[in-house]
Parts: C-alpha cells; sequence; structure tokens
C-alpha cells in the first residue's frame, strides 16, 4: 500500500496564506494554563464544575474518562565505571536524562526489584552473587532511579478508600462522613532507599500519595521528576443509599457535604514517613495549581520536583486540573500532553473537527523547581514519548490524525509538527503532512535534524524527514517493506535498526524481526539486513528499556517468547527467554539464545539485559543468568530463591 506524501502544508491547511506570529499566538493562549491565585477561587471553580454531577453515590466510580463529552478507556577508591564505556546504562531517549526502569546499575552493582523485594548483585563476572537485599512489605515496587547512593523505588500499594497509611495523623480538617466502602484503591508510593552499603541498604524516608497512579518519571543530575494522575475530592467522603435511606436522600446530602468540603478536602493528601513517624498534609497548595482555559475534566495532574541531594520532605509540586498521558523530557523541558477528544454533536464548521493533543512546557533547569512556562497543541495524537523531541529549543511532534477504530481513521494522515515557544505559548511555526494515509505511526525516532517515521497497516513505510528547516519540514524519502518497526535505534552512521514484526502482503503479522536500515542517503532508504526471529514477539517492541545495545561490540539483546521450532524449551516449543544478535552493516548474525531455569509454576521471562566487565547479565524474575559477553557462555546463574550456586 502506497503512502502518500506531501511538501510541507500552510498552518493552518485550509488557509491561504499562512497566519502571521501574533494570529497563531492568540490561537495557542486557549490552551495555555492560568494559577489560581488562593484557595477561595479554587473551591468556587471545584463546587461549580461538580455541584450538578454529585448524585446517590457521590462523585466518580465510572471507569471512563469524559474528554470533551466522548467516553474512551480511562500506563574502593578506584576510579568509578563510566556508563556506556564500562558498563551499558538503561536505554533511554536523551542520553543525559535518565528513565525509570526495572533494572539500574552503577557498574559495580546491579539493583533490580522482583516480587517485593529490592537486591543488590556485585557484578564481579564467575563470582557474581546477591550481596544485599531488602523487603518492602505490601509494595509492589515497579520501577527504580539510581543518582550516587540513593535509590528510589517507584511502587504502589492498596489500601481501603479513606484510610491513609499509618496511624490517623489530625491534619486540621476532618474527613466529612464516612467511606462509602473499603473498595481498594491505588496509591503511588516513592522510598528512598540510601544504597550507600549495597550490603545493609536501609530506607530512608517513603512517601506515599493515595489514589493516585503514575504517570511516568525523569531524573536528571540529582533531581527527579515523578508525574502522577489523581481526581480532586479525594477527601471528601460520600454516604450511599442504603445508610440515607434512598437515592434522593443520599443526593441530597452529598451535595451538602460537597458545598461544606475545604480546599485540603479537595486536593490529594501525601503520607510521609520518616524514623517511624508519619506526617500527613496536602499534596500541594491551591496556587501550586493550574487552570487550562478550557474545561478538561476534574482530573489532577501533579509534577514533583524531588532533590536527591535533600530528601522527600519538602518536594515542589505543581499542578493541572487535566488529564496526563505522555510525558517527554529534554535536560532543560519536560513536556506532558493529554488528548482531546470530540463528539459529532460538538464539531461545528467544515472540515470537521478532530481529536487534538495538549502539550504543557516546563522548564526543569532549577534542580529544586519547576516551573511553566508554555502550552499549545498538535491535531490528532501521539504514539508514545518517541513522538517528541526537542532540538535547539523547538519542539518536534508526530501525531497521527485520527485513531483506527472510528470510519475517519481510513482516511487519516500523520503529521510532524515543529512547535516554538513564544508569549507563554507553543505556536506552529512548520508542519509537514500527508504522512502514511490510512495508517498509524508505529515507531518514531527523531536524530539531530532528522527523523523517522513508521506507519503501518499492510505494509512498512520508513519514512525519512529533513528537519535541518524547522519551519518547512520535509518528507524527502519513504521505503515500504513487509510488516514494521515498533522501535527505532541507530547502531552506527547512516544505521538503523528497527525491531518489529514481519507480516504478509495482507498485513497479518507471522512474528518477530530485526531490520537494519541504510538511512545515509535520506532520499534514498534501504533496508540492507534482516534476521527472522520466528513466531514471537519482545518487550522491546513497546518497552524501550528492554532494548539492549552495546556499541563496542555491536551486540543487541532482546528478549524473546513465542513458539519457536527446534528450541528446548520448558513446556515444549514454548520459549521464554532472549536473543543475542550482532548487527552491523555487513550482518545480522545469531549469536545464541539465553533462558533462565525454573521449576515448575515459576516465570523465568528475561525482562533486562546489561554489559558490564566483559560479561552479559540477563535479568528475570528468578534471578541473573551470567555469560561471556564475547561468546555469549554461561559463566554463572544465580537464584533469587535460594542460595547462589
Amino acid at each position: 500500500m502506497l503512502a502518500v506524501v506531501v511538501a510541507a502544508t500552510a498552518l493552518p491547511a485550509a488557509a491561504a496564506k499562512r497566519p502571521g506570529k501574533a494570529q497563531l499566538i492568540r490561537a495557542a493562549k486557549k490552551h495555555r494554563l492560568h494559577a489560581f491565585p488562593s484557595c477561595d477561587p479554587f473551591l468556587a471553580y471545584v463546587r461549580s464544575r461538580t455541584l450538578d454531577d454529585v448524585g446517590p453515590f457521590g462523585l466518580g466510580g465510572n471507569p471512563f474518562v469524559l474528554r470533551d463529552g466522548v467516553a474512551v478507556p480511562a500506563t574502593a577508591p578506584a576510579a568509578e565505571p563510566v556508563a556506556g564505556v564500562d558498563y551499558s546504562p538503561t536505554n533511554v531517549q536523551e542520553s543525559d536524562v535518565d528513565e525509570p526502569d526495572l533494572v539500574k546499575s552503577n557498574g559495580l552493582t546491579m539493583f533490580t526489584v522482583a516480587d517485593g523485594t529490592l537486591r543488590a548483585v556485585g557484578l564481579n563476572g564467575a563470582t557474581t552473587k546477591v550481596i544485599g537485599s531488602l523487603a518492602l512489605d505490601g509494595i509492589a515496587m515497579e520501577s527504580l532511579l539510581l543518582s550516587g547512593k540513593r535509590l528510589l523505588i517507584l511502587g504502589r500499594h492498596q489500601v481501603p478508600v479513606g484510610v491513609g497509611p499509618g496511624p490517623p495523623v489530625d491534619v486540621g480538617t476532618p474527613v466529612i462522613g464516612a467511606p462509602i466502602s473499603a473498595a481498594a484503591q491505588p496509591d503511588v508510593v516513592i522510598t528512598e532507599v540510601d544504597v550507600t552499603d549495597p550490603a545493609a541498604m536501609v530506607v530512608a524516608a517513603s512517601l506515599t500519595l493515595p489514589e493516585t497512579t503514575l504517570v511516568d518519571a525523569r531524573l536528571t543530575g540529582g533531581t527527579s521528576r515523578i508525574v502522577i494522575s489523581s481526581r480532586l475530592g479525594t477527601g471528601i467522603s460520600f454516604t450511599d443509599p442504603t445508610a440515607a435511606g434512598g437515592e434522593a436522600q443520599a443526593t441530597a446530602a452529598n451535595r451538602a457535604r460537597l458545598e461544606q468540603a475545604t480546599a485540603d478536602q479537595w486536593i490529594p493528601r501525601a503520607v510521609l514517613t520518616r524514623k517511624g513517624a508519619t506526617l500527613t498534609r496536602p499534596l500541594m497548595t491551591c496556587d501550586a495549581i493550574r487552570l487550562p482555559a478550557r474545561f478538561s475534566g476534574m482530573g489532577l495532574l501533579s509534577i514533583l520536583t524531588l532533590d536527591l541531594r535533600r530528601s522527600l520532605d519538602t518536594p515542589d509540586v505543581d499542578g493541572i486540573v487535566s488529564d496526563g498521558e505522555v510525558v517527554y523530557a529534554s535536560a532543560s523541558s519536560m513536556y506532558v500532553t493529554t488528548t482531546r477528544w470530540f463528539s459529532p454533536e460538538q464539531q461545528t464548521g467544515s472540515p470537521a473537527i478532530g481529536p487534538h493533543t495538549v502539550i504543557h512546557r516546563f522548564d526543569t533547569r532549577d534542580p529544586a523547581r519547576t516551573r511553566y512556562r508554555a502550552s499549545g497543541s498538535v491535531p490528532g495524537f501521539l504514539h508514545r514519548q518517541w513522538s517528541m523531541s526537542e532540538q535547539r529549543g523547538n519542539l518536534r511532534v508526530a501525531s497521527t490524525e485520527q485513531p483506527p477504530w472510528t470510519s475517519a481513521g481510513d482516511t487519516s494522515q500523520s503529521f510532524v509538527t515543529v512547535l516554538d515557544e513564544a508569549a507563554g505559548t507553543l505556536i506552529p511555526v512548520g508542519r509537514v503532512g500527508g504522512i502514511g494515509r490510512g495508517e498509524q505511526v508505529y515507531a518514531v525516532r527523531f536524530l539531530g535534524d532528522e527523523g523517522y517515521v513508521v506507519t503501518f497497516r499492510q505494509v512498512d513505510p520508513l519514512h525519512v524527514l529533513d528537519l535541518s528547516d524547522p519551519t518547512r519540514p520535509r518528507v524527502v524519502g519513504e521505503l515500504e517493506i513487509p510488516g514494521y518497526s515498533a522501535y527505532l535505534h541507530p547502531i552506527g552512521p547512516g544505521l538503523l535498526l528497527g525491531v518489529g514484526q514481519d507480516a504478509d502482503a495482507d498485513g497479518r503479522i507471522s512474528g518477530a524481526q530485526v531490520s537494519v536500515f541504510d538511512v545515509g542517503d535520506p532520499r534514498n532508504p534501504r533496508r540492507i539486513q534482516h534476521h527472522s526471529l520466528g513466531r514471537a514477539w519482545t518487550e522491546a517492541e513497546w518497552d524501550h528499556h528492554a532494548f539492549l545495545f552495546w556499541p563496542p561490540t555491536a551486540l543487541v539483546v532482546l528478549p524473546l517468547q513465542g513458539e519457536l521450532q527446534g528450541i528446548r524449551a520448558p513446556g515444549g516449543g514454548w520459549f521464554a527467554g532472549a536473543v543475542a544478535l550482532r548487527a552491523t552493516r555487513s550482518s545480522v548474525d545469531e549469536l545464541g539464545r539465553l533462558q533462565h531455569p525454573a521449576a515448575a509454576g515459576q516465570d523465568a521471562s528475561i525482562r533486562r539485559a546489561l554489559v558490564a566487565r566483559g560479561n552479559l547479565y540477563s535479568v528475570s524474575r528468578n534471578g541473573v543468568l551470567v555469560n561471556s559477553e564475547a561468546k555469549i557462555t554461561k559463566r554463572r546463574a544465580i537464584n533469587f530463591g535460594s542460595s547462589p550456586p
């Protein structure tokens, strides 16, 4: 299926001539955020927006989020080792901005989480062993951030509605009424661990954020910024019809409780625990909350700025009355997006209005604070964080016009828009459209002045873009091959490695594949190597942290699962492990397949791999397998459930 490519479009596309800068700023200002000056206007706003919606069961309880009227579904004194030279760090989008992951390493010690336990593993090749462990009861640990001798664990646990961890603490404002039920609600738990001595790790403090979910996080220098999503009014406990004597009585009682609620009950709580003492307080002040000019629901997006050289005691917190979906960060800025959807009844004029993505920019140059800078929007919706990239102060954004589940998805196109900041807004200064009509974006990679966009429906067009002039981005080359790449990674000058799925002429997926693309000539991209991995899939297709590329030896390691013929695996033909490849311009060679030993019922799927001191370490929930990095030969196996062999 041939994808139609057009030249840079005017902004907006339907205009006869390009609008001026002042006009673009006026259009973008409708997305700019405005802070509440105090708690009085904050209370007036939340009450006016919720009084008509309160009912016999209070607020919330709907598994969908309403966006613009459309319901959509609501994820020893030796030289210190040098990342990228002595060991492989986490695979991240920007080299100077770390991202949370299941495994973190400093080249001497590897830290990993599994089944509620943090483990420190000494990276000593044939003598590798677990040197320390720390169990955090009741917390499901999901990812880690490491800064010097401080480790942040980002996790969650379940607590009953209206009940916070630790003993009750009087915060000056009692909760109104009694909880409707003790249904479990998610919490975000941020645990700070002192790993100065990996053999004796100690919890320094923990911060629990009840009834919230983790959106994403970043670490720049010694400062982490954690983005969470919650809803306003979690401190208000409503009555139910049974207790009130009927639905009408419950509705009246709940309206009264909503009108009586104070600012502290509308703002989510934060529970700090340090040295056995627990303190509960509002997550932020009213003047730290910003409001979009256009109503964006009653969700609350929060950015917590934690300087790890200090403590969790006093985070800087910024809030937006909105949802948050995709996070991207450069060394100096953080961008958070939310998609706005439109129902046919709301669309007026011609052409019909489609979804668009609102983007908020924050300044992150101050290690102790995060400052709001500007907002803007692009047409359509974003695929993942790779859809955004900052270059010389401009933000490049790849978006798809319509989702595939709508009839308009058959004629949808994708765009790359370049945004610049002006007068507190993000204005589009250049845009190219017509990318992959009738298809959707599967992978994006921006590298300097070039961009690469993969779209897919039946075949995989790889589009090469020239972004050297931000006011005139252009598609200059295109390549079509069967299947698609879901992740793109540079492996040398003019070379891209694609990880994804092969497909037949009708677009039917047939199994995992790895491709090497020569993009040295942007006008003539070519696939020069291809390697099929069988009827399997790899986690690296949707989570780039699972991908390992070690430049010194061109080593690629991918977690792999599937029904692979000729592979000896527990349970017959099902393989759950990893594959090691050497990928160069001249070939893609399979060096070996790795499997962790496992007893019946154990999950030995390999999730991550890293290189240190000439060894390749693969990590599963069960343990660590140590191989020679040069020949992929087994040196040692460590089982987390028993003493090291």
